[in-house]
C-alpha cells in the first residue's frame, strides 16, 4: 500500500491534516480544506485514518487467531460487524492486505 504514513494531524491554523516528518524536519501536508464546509470534523476523521485502518487490520488478525479456519468457509454468513470491518479495510486497501 503506498501512503503517507501516519500519524497525521489536524492543524486548525493550516486547515490542513499535515504529516510531520521528525527525520527530515518537515511538515507535509496531506489534506488542505481551506474553506469547506465542516473541514475541522471532515479534517479530523480523515487524520484518524491510518490508525482506523490498522486497528481493524489488528482486529480482524486476532478474530482469525482466535478462528484460524472460519474464513475458509465461503458459504458462512458472518456478523454485520466482521463484514464492515473487512469491506472497510477493502475499501482502504484496494484489496491488498
Amino acid at each position: 500500500m503506498k501512503h503517507t504514513l501516519g500519524p497525521w494531524k489536524y492543524s486548525s491554523d493550516l486547515s490542513a491534516i499535515v504529516f510531520i516528518d521528525v527525520q527530515q524536519h518537515k511538515i507535509k501536508v496531506i489534506a488542505d480544506f481551506g474553506k469547506i464546509e465542516h473541514h475541522t470534523e471532515n479534517a479530523r476523521l480523515i487524520a484518524a485514518a491510518p490508525d482506523l485502518l490498522e486497528a481493524c487490520k489488528n482486529l480482524m488478525a486476532s478474530y482469525e487467531d482466535l478462528h484460524p479456519t472460519l474464513f475458509e468457509d465461503e458459504n458462512l454468513e458472518f456478523s454485520p460487524e466482521i463484514m464492515m470491518a473487512r469491506q472497510a479495510i477493502a475499501k482502504a486497501t484496494k484489496g491488498d492486505t
